[in-house]
């Protein structure tokens, strides 16, 4: 009787240990999961009706900022679509201005983690231009109303997320790009 208490003693000894060397497993997974945790991916939009000279901004309808402007745009639907994709589908639901991958212009990426207060989003921003853009557009989706502004009116407001920083970077870039267009032109 000793001798099969010894052995039950060392079976239940080793099964303990394999739960053990399983458990210490899965727990070191979860450290690296957590470790490289995921963030969110956004597409933000600067739309200018180019025969107006203004730009569409949205009233939010939900929270976070529900009530505040911002530039239109939401979250990538991860496994299904480019972050392209994203932006021309936001400008649709949002706006209902439809345009094409073409129509693009990339703008910047910001990803400070405390720019969203849901989490950690990545926000790719972009630039599309349209011809009488006022007269197609209405407010859908998560904009409770849209409104066009000038330039000067952007400058002056304090638009949700980092929208401020989007937007500084958009007329940087085009301030480059026309300084660029300048310099070409006086060497022709």
């Amino acid at each position: 009787m000793n001798d099969e208490k010894k052995c039950i003693e060392a079976m239940v000894k080793q099964q303990n240990k394999e739960i053990n060397e399983e458990m210490e497993q899965e727990l070191k997974h979860l450290r690296e999961l957590i470790k490289f945790k995921k963030p969110s991916v956004t597409a933000s939009i600067i739309i200018e009706d180019l025969s107006t000279n203004k730009y569409l901004l949205i009233k939010r309808k939900n929270d976070p900022f529900k009530g505040c402007l911002c530039f239109p745009g939401r979250f990538l639907d991860v496994g299904k679509e480019s972050i392209e994709t994203t932006a021309i589908r936001e400008c649709q639901e949002e706006t209902h201005i439809m345009v094409e991958k073409r129509d693009l212009l990339f703008i910047d990426v910001r990803s400070k983690p405390t720019r969203d207060p849901r989490g950690h989003v990545i926000d790719h921003g972009f630039k599309i231009e349209v011809f009488h853009a006022a007269e197609l557009a209405f407010a859908g989706d998560d904009a409770a109303e849209i409104t066009w502004v000038t330039e000067d009116q952007i400058n002056k407001m304090k638009l949700a997320f980092d929208h401020n920083e989007f937007w500084k970077n958009y007329t940087r870039s085009s301030e480059y790009i026309s300084a660029i267009y300048r310099r070409s032109n006086r060497n022709k």
